[in-house]
């Protein structure tokens, strides 16, 4: 092993660790309150989801994904979601926060 400062070694850790994903989805298919429940519940029990906001008012869902998930494999979470729903929920990505 090569010798490294303590900072130098901070900075090895932190770039090590890779960060968690956000994504923003528009949804269609919500049609009361009561579905951001289910929906926000539903999408929490997805093993690669670590916290999902649903929005009903801005027909929006905040996902955050578990790290070391990519942006594809986000979206096909999403659209497994989706499909699980039999197209209740359909889910337009945003963009990554």
């Amino acid at each position: 092993l090569h010798r490294v400062d303590r900072r130098q070694r901070q900075m090895c850790i932190r770039d090590s660790v890779s960060s968690t994903l956000t994504r923003a989805y528009s949804v269609t298919g919500m049609t009361c309150e009561g579905c951001t429940s289910l929906l926000d519940s539903f999408l929490e029990d997805q093993p690669e989801v670590e916290h999902a906001t649903v929005t009903y008012a801005e027909a929006r869902v905040r996902v955050e994904f578990v790290v070391g998930t990519t942006v594809t494999q986000a979206d096909r979470v999403m659209e497994r979601v989706s499909a699980d729903w039999e197209g209740k929920y359909v889910f337009s990505a945003e963009g990554v926060l």
